[in-house]
């Protein structure tokens, strides 16, 4: 059953229960009401008859005539002495009954007993039935019950109506998602205007709907750039394996290069599969798991120029910075990785007299590491994409250097594991900065 149902379903049910117990309370309100009203006046009117009685009782010689004269309709009365009636005018048996039904009185008696004299025996009882108050509560139900029809049906109506209004977004949110496919580009559900849950949930459901989309986008573009960095190796391979074939037992320098060059790329797609290995780890690791380890960025950077200016000896480079200890809590396999993949990325794309600048330093709660190349810089249309998989700035001469354009994704999942964040500026003609930021560590 649709929710609009449901709830339709629900207030009609709770809207019954609260009409009947209003009934039921206005009946009782009402009809106490009449009760106490009838009792008041039969109680003054016995009162009356009791005092016109002891003035005129010794004159009187047909007690029940006079009795009967002083009656109206639905009354009775009864004169008892001792117990023991002596006289009663009941023209419809009121004193009979209690509750007389039948082809007489249906409605309930009410009866008022007096002593005619002070300690006296004798006593007057005066009924009467609530004829007329019975059947003003029977058109007091019967208004009730009509006027409570009108209102549940028009409260079901209306209801059923302002659910099916309140559910429109919904049901538009329903359709847009039923319609989304593959060929639909960007796609959104209309938000209301109604700024209310409703809204905020579109609003939600069209954030969740950008990141789905931005991820299949990726997913898209990393199965077709990884088939490609695959296929190129693998294609190479094939052809020296088919020269091998051909030529290989009878040229041994076929042989050689055919085999060198085989082991070139094997080497190249092992490379690429420990880098894709190494980055779906990163991303799937367990944020619970954590940094384990104090690391002083100041010296795994001083090793880590060391090291790749020691590869690289010609090359102009440069340390500067804080020359005191700068803490972060992380893994320092994975923060040495990230500073070679920054450093070994300067080198590959700068010129061989181009200068190299690493600098650490403190900058509130962060711990700052910045390399800088003196380089052609990173067109400012490419600089939103270079941390995305497999993307190359310039996509031939990163192919023949062997990188397997997974660097800097690697470099900014490391960073984020660590609770930290990477920029790049770039300008052509003046070089590029990587900028890492970490959390520093101050103590407890």
């Amino acid at each position: 059953m649709a929710i609009k149902w449901r709830l339709t379903l629900f207030s009609a049910i709770g809207l019954v229960v609260l009409l009947l117990l209003f009934n039921v309370f206005v009946y009782r309100v009402l009809w106490e009401y009449f009760q106490y009203a009838e009792r008041e006046r039969l109680s003054d009117k016995a009162h009356d008859l009791v005092e016109l009685y002891r003035e005129v009782s010794p004159y009187v010689m047909d007690r029940t005539a006079w009795l009967r004269s002083h009656l109206g309709d639905q009354e009775a009365v009864r004169l008892l002495e001792k117990g023991v009636v002596v006289a009663e005018a009941d023209p419809n048996g009121l004193l009979r009954v209690s509750s007389p039904t039948g082809d007489g009185v249906s409605a309930p008696v009410l009866t008022v007993t007096l002593p005619l004299a002070k300690g006296g025996d004798e006593v007057l009882v005066l009924a009467s039935a609530m004829e007329e108050a019975h059947r003003h509560m029977e058109r007091v139900v019967k208004t009730t019950v009509l006027g409570s029809m009108f209102v549940l049906i028009g409260a079901v109506g209306g209801g059923y109506w302002m659910t099916r209004l309140a559910f429109r977004p919904v049901t538009r949110m329903i359709r847009t998602v039923r319609s989304i496919s593959p060929s639909v580009p960007e796609p959104r559900i209309p938000v209301p205007n109604s700024h209310d849950e409703l809204a905020e949930l579109a609003v939600t459901f069209n954030d969740l709907l950008g990141r789905i989309n931005a991820l299949l986008r990726r997913q898209r573009q990393f199965v077709a750039d990884a088939s490609h960095e695959l296929k190129t190796p693998l294609t190479v391979i094939e052809g020296y394996l088919r020269l091998l074939r051909r030529w290989g037992a009878a040229d041994p320098s076929v042989r050689d290069e055919a085999l060198a060059a085989i082991e070139h790329h094997v080497t190249r797609m092992k490379r690429l599969t420990h880098d894709l290995l190494f980055l779906a780890r990163l991303e799937t690791e367990s944020e619970e798991k954590g940094p384990n380890a104090l690391v002083n960025i100041t010296l795994l950077a001083d090793r880590v120029f060391r090291d790749v200016h020691a590869l690289h000896p010609r090359r102009k480079m440069t340390r500067t910075g804080d020359s005191g200890p700068l803490y972060t809590l992380g893994r320092e396999d994975q923060l040495e990785q990230l500073l070679y993949i920054l450093l070994d990325n300067a080198v590959q794309h700068t010129a061989a007299d181009a200068g190299i600048t690493v600098r650490t330093a403190a900058s509130g709660e962060w711990v700052v590491c910045e390399v800088h190349d003196e380089g052609p810089g990173i067109p400012a249309e490419d600089l939103p994409y270079v941390f995305e998989r497999f993307y190359r700035v310039d996509k031939a001469r990163a192919r023949r250097r062997g990188g397997s354009g997974l660097g800097l994704a690697i470099a900014k999942a490391i960073v984020q594991a660590h609770g930290g964040r990477i920029e790049v500026e770039s300008a052509l003609g003046r070089g590029t900065t990587f900028r890492v930021y970490l959390p520093q560590y101050r103590g407890e």
